[in-house]
């Protein structure tokens, strides 16, 4: 069992990860002293892992009702957030009730954001089945829906009140979307040089499959609220031994515990975990959501070194060494035929947008990120093109 604690001024909760934590979660919540839990889940995970959780929940004793909407991105809506909330008030769940959002990060941005508002804010429980909400989305607080085109334009941080990962459930996982987990696997070996080097050498996309035991390196400090944040690797204390998969997922999640404890509301260093996403954001968009997120994280990467070196801010060797990472990931594939201009159309309406320009995550070294902002157009159409070529 891995255990990491997540401080923030208005309380703490743990966030626990080990096999078979799906079928004691409803032992797990009795402390939290809820009447009644309403468990929120896609159509697709509500049949798979709904009847598991909902028999858990009951045989602790604990009220309960499942409620369902469908999936995909199209479904990420106020619309959708409003029909649950619907369906809340006629379970009579009330304010001493809570949520337990079952499902990926599209599931948990929903179901948070619906436990923000209903009745003025009701606490949840992430429960995650895939790897990318495991090692990202279900960390953090940050909840929302889309508005039309633009991603999680309708949002609000809304800490949750418990997180358990069971990494049994990724067993169901399709391929292509494991692979989107691995992306933001990625993104965290690019905040850690450590990280990034454990990955380089000792894992691949065939991760998968059943692990045998391997070491992972751990931050010195990485107790509840202390684990080092990116900008600059911690020193290392020795081995975290156990499944390979387990261990990356832990290491990942420590690293965002730690900037979460240290900035809560994205206002200085959690900023630096969006390297990817303002260009991955833009190719979703652009894409219509026909790739994975993870994917165009990765991808979004990719163009953040290119356009790095473009600026003078790291060597040219950088985009050429996190491309072996992403390859040996499974996730380095040609970049997209599309316009350069389209993709930074998208962009313009990304949230770290200022009127000087766009803002990007970007590298100077592995290990070494920093936010750049009022990046000129003429600079990032530049580094779309050279990485078409």
């Amino acid at each position: 069992m891995h255990r990491l604690d997540v401080v923030l001024p208005a309380g703490t909760y743990a966030v626990e990860i080990a096999s078979g934590l799906l079928d004691s979660l409803g032992q797990r919540l009795r402390p939290l002293h809820r009447q009644a839990w309403a468990v929120i889940a896609d159509a697709t995970v509500a049949a798979l892992y709904g009847p598991r959780l909902l028999a858990s929940l009951d045989q602790a004793g604990l009220p309960c009702r499942l409620l369902t909407f469908p999936d995909g991105e199209a479904h990420k809506t106020l619309a959708t957030v409003e029909t649950l909330s619907g369906q809340l008030l006629e379970f009579g769940l009330a304010r001493d009730g809570g949520i337990v959002a079952l499902g990926g990060g599209l599931v948990g941005d929903v179901a948070g954001l619906a436990a923000a508002l209903y009745m003025r804010g009701v606490p949840y429980v992430q429960v995650p089945t895939t790897l990318l909400a495991m090692i990202d989305a279900s960390v953090g607080g940050k909840t929302a829906v889309n508005l039309g085109e633009v991603k999680n334009c309708i949002g609000r941080f809304h800490q949750p009140a418990h997180v358990c990962i069971d990494p049994e459930v990724l067993q169901t996982l399709p391929p292509g979307e494991f692979a989107s987990g691995l992306g933001e696997l990625a993104k965290y070996a690019m905040l850690d040089k450590a990280f990034y080097e454990w990955v380089e050498h000792e894992i691949s996309g065939e991760i998968i499959s059943p692990d045998p035991p391997c070491a992972v390196p751990v931050a010195t400090g990485s107790q509840p609220g202390q684990t080092r944040g990116p900008g600059g690797s911690a020193p290392w204390s020795g081995p975290w031994s156990g499944p390979c998969l387990s261990a990356a997922i832990a290491h990942c999640v420590g690293i965002k515990a730690g900037v979460v404890t240290r900035d809560e509301l994205e206002s200085g260093e959690r900023m630096l975990l969006n390297y990817g996403h303002t260009f991955g954001h833009g190719l979703e968009t652009v894409l219509r959501f026909s790739r994975p997120h993870g994917w165009c994280v990765a991808q979004g990467m990719r163009l953040a070194a290119v356009l790095a070196v473009r600026l003078g801010l790291c060597d040219v060797s950088l985009p050429t060494r996190q491309d072996a990472l992403l390859k040996r990931l499974g996730l380095l594939e040609p970049f997209p035929s599309i316009p350069a201009s389209a993709l930074l159309a998208a962009m313009q309406t990304d949230k770290k947008k200022h009127a000087g320009g766009l803002t990007f995550v970007l590298p100077r070294a592995i290990g070494v990120l920093e936010v750049v902002r009022n990046v000129p157009d003429v600079d990032v159409l530049q580094a779309i093109t050279l990485l078409q070529l």
